[in-house]
């Protein structure tokens, strides 16, 4: 997957569409690990950044991700060129 970018300890990712078309455009923020030592990911609507699964994000974070949101749709779009979503 893609790291369009980071900031600390988030990171920002795009899948590619791999078998299924994806439902809408979305991002993956990456937080970290757990205690358990499992991945923490927050997915975001796009260009909206609706949250739509995983835990919240730091404000600032938040801050930094909307100033960057035209580069992960760019992103998005690149890495999924062939679908046909409508934006979210």
């Amino acid at each position: 997957m893609p790291q369009v970018f980071g900031y600390g300890r988030y990171h920002v990712y795009v899948y590619p569409e791999r078998g299924a078309p994806h439902k809408s455009r979305h991002c993956h923020v990456r937080q970290g690990t757990s205690a358990k030592g499992k991945q923490v990911e927050t997915v975001l609507l796009l260009p909206s950044l609706l949250r739509v699964a995983g835990p919240a994000i730091a404000a600032d974070v938040m801050d930094y991700i909307r100033e960057h949101v035209d580069e992960i749709v760019n992103a998005w779009e690149r890495y999924n060129a062939n679908e046909k979503n409508e934006k979210a």
